[in-house]
């Protein structure tokens, strides 16, 4: 299994397969629908007249990302031209991620590691986020630049090394084009990493880029109490200052005490300008420093996580290389040692059995409820405990070399899913003479049960039920990874890849079968959308921030998604607020007087869900429409409400929902 681990044509084909088996398709989510709009405003930037979100600037001045979606558009139309973008997105991702990890284990001699590495990089990374304040996935699922600027961040990382220096080089900058407060940071690194002499002139200029706000020029000035008031988004909370340590802790200790020198040099870079990204986090939220907020320097944090795992893995190799003191302090504790891992098995066995006790209860309504309310905060308060034991755990197990278990209890350890997995490691440590086809058949059951546990605890693979599909493709994948364990013995090495392409090959065909997770209402209205990319929808109105739509209660995707044209007001015009003063207080007063009825700029809380009341009452709605003629804030009314007290003057039908939109003109 070794040799055909280090075969790069199956790390790159095993690797994609699973990279994704974990990632689904979800349409215009998010982050993903203002990319769209700003694809549409660098086309046709006349039905975007008065609306707010692009009335004063917006984020596609600071990158090429809108440019290359037009192809996919104008060749696929909106709702098949993004499925293809975004596979087209995520299929570089995983190959450039996979040649990170094939570059970093070859050059170290670790080959072998690359495929094991990379998917329990996936494995710890996937769902996870990084932030402050506000969230992102550390690895995206949706059609956004940062996604597609993270590809080229991969590939300067995967050729740092490279004989060609300015090859990295060359794919930071492509990276900053994409988008800049991402792929920025390449540029630093990569000047650090070549010329260590700068690190001085780094350190001064951190320490002196806070005091600019002083200048009061440009953004180099301090957000007025009419901008946001007191609150400052992406103000880091408790739990980000932990999160923060345990990264700076991790590239500290790697840099001190990783024996291999050109990871040590890597390591120290990157607790360098995470340091950096950290301190002017906390300086520009605490001095109200508008370039210092708006550049968002918490998103250095994507650059400590991703390359931790490759980093890990090549230091723990060279750290453990040859036996070390905690080894051979090991080998006189023998029995202590097999003492722990059976007190910390009957204590995994424990929690998962009252965990689930404590769920059949709750959900299904089975056993004993009084016992199950009381315990039901037991996971949470055991979830250190588990980590704990299982850091030891690994940690012993590295002493030992014995590399595979270590690999099963820190996976586990990074993913609180895992429940068999470490048990069915402890049972391996602790009778080592379990062998043959009773090992394969454990060994197999563990991995298989452990990927249903990881597949049904992920959001981007919400796709386990009872249905006969799911049971024949789980069944496939005991069978076939039995099978590989089966055949792993040196006699028949040669026939070894035959079920790991069958593998593939099935987790290929699950791939297309369940990529698409979208609802059928967001469906219905993604395909609808094609019909207003090269045309708007009621062109007579040119001022399109004078016109209101308001269609199926504004749900699954807001007005301005929906018609792909600018509009008075919906949920979403308050982004990019951050980088413009005239947007935050244009969009608090549009959003205050479709809300309260009144022009007033006060706070509106929690908008979505209260305009969400607003537009289900027809009375209600009317009263707000009434109340924005008068005023002279809208000139028109789009909804789907047939009958309303106000001029109609046009009617759209909308093909997908089998239904009409209809155009009101203000009563004057």
């Amino acid at each position: 299994m070794i040799e055909l681990l280090k075969k790069r044509w199956f790390v790159y084909t095993a690797g994609l397969a699973f990279f994704f088996v974990l990632f689904r398709y979800f349409g215009y989510f998010e982050d993903a629908g203002r990319y769209l709009l700003q694809v549409v405003h660098f086309l046709y930037p006349e039905r975007f007249v008065n609306d707010v979100p692009f009335m004063f600037g917006n984020q596609d001045n600071f990158t090429v990302f809108s440019p290359l979606l037009v192809v996919f558009f104008k060749l696929f139309g909106v709702n098949h031209g993004g499925m293809v973008a975004i596979f087209f997105i995520e299929l570089l991702w995983g190959l450039a991620a996979i040649t990170l990890f094939v570059r970093w284990t070859r050059r170290w001699n670790h080959s072998a590691w690359a495929l094991p590495s990379f998917v329990a990089c996936i494995v710890v990374l996937t769902n996870k986020q990084y932030g402050s304040g506000t969230y992102f996935p550390i690895i995206d699922h949706i059609l956004v630049a940062r996604f597609a600027a993270e590809v080229f961040i991969l590939l300067g990382l995967a050729f740092l090394w490279s004989k060609n220096r300015y090859v990295s080089l060359v794919m930071f900058l492509l990276a900053s084009v994409l988008h800049p407060l991402m792929g920025g940071w390449g540029i630093p690194l990569w000047m650090l990493f070549h010329f260590p002499k700068f690190r001085l002139l780094v350190a001064v200029a951190a320490l002196l880029v806070p005091l600019t706000g002083f200048l009061h020029v440009w953004r180099l000035d301090f957000f007025s109490e009419d901008w946001f008031g007191k609150s400052i988004p992406f103000t880091p909370t408790g739990e980000d200052a932990i999160i923060y340590a345990g990264l700076l802790v991790f590239w500290w200790c790697a840099w001190k005490f990783c024996r291999n020198v050109e990871v040590s040099r890597f390591a120290v870079i990157v607790f360098i300008l995470s340091l950096v990204g950290v301190f002017w986090q906390y300086v520009g939220i605490g001095l109200r420093h508008q370039l210092l907020v708006q550049t968002q320097p918490y998103r250095v944090l994507w650059w400590g996580f991703v390359p931790m795992i490759p980093v890990a893995v090549l230091c723990l190799l060279e750290l453990f290389r040859e036996p070390s003191r905690f080894s051979n302090w090991l080998i006189g504790k023998h029995g202590f040692v097999r003492f722990v891992f059976g007190l910390m098995l009957a204590f995994f066995v424990i929690s998962a059995f009252l965990g689930n006790l404590v769920q059949l209860a709750l959900e299904q309504n089975v056993g004993n409820m009084k016992i199950a309310v009381y315990l039901m905060d037991l996971p949470q308060y055991l979830l250190p405990v588990h980590k704990f034991f299982l850091s030891v755990l690994a940690l012993i197990c590295l002493a030992e070399r014995r590399f595979w278990l270590a690999v099963a209890f820190g996976i586990s350890l990074f993913d609180g899913c895992f429940t068999i997995l470490p048990m069915i490691a402890i049972i391996f440590y602790l009778i080592p003479s379990i062998k043959g086809l009773f090992k394969d058949l454990l060994a197999a059951t563990a991995i298989v049960i452990s990927f249903v546990e990881y597949l049904s605890a992920l959001q981007a693979s919400p796709l386990l039920d009872s249905s006969l599909p799911c049971a024949v493709f789980f069944l496939l994948v005991f069978i076939l990874t039995l099978w590989i364990f089966l055949w792993n013995n040196k006699s028949r090495q040669k026939w070894l890849c035959i079920p790991f392409v069958l593998l593939i090959a099935l987790s290929v065909i699950w791939d297309v079968a369940k990529w698409d997770v979208r609802s059928e209402l967001r469906i219905a209205d993604e395909r609808q959308m094609d019909a207003f990319f090269e045309e708007a929808v009621f062109p007579q109105v040119e001022d399109r921030g004078k016109i209101l739509f308001v269609e199926n209660a504004e749900f699954p995707l807001q007005s301005r998604f929906k018609f792909l044209t600018g509009t008075y007001a919906d949920e979403t015009i308050n982004i990019g607020e951050l980088f413009y003063k005239g947007q935050f207080v244009e969009g608090r007063f549009r959003k205050n007087a479709l809300l309260l009825g009144d022009t007033i700029l006060g706070e509106w809380g929690d908008y979505t869900r209260r305009i969400a009341k607003v537009y289900a009452n027809p009375d209600t709605l009317l009263a707000r429409v009434r109340y924005l003629c008068k005023i002279g804030e809208i000139t028109h009314f789009v909804t789907d409400y047939a009958e309303m007290a106000l001029h109609k003057r046009d009617s759209v039908y909308l093909s997908e929902k089998n239904k009409y939109v209809y155009l009101y003109e203000c009563i004057k």
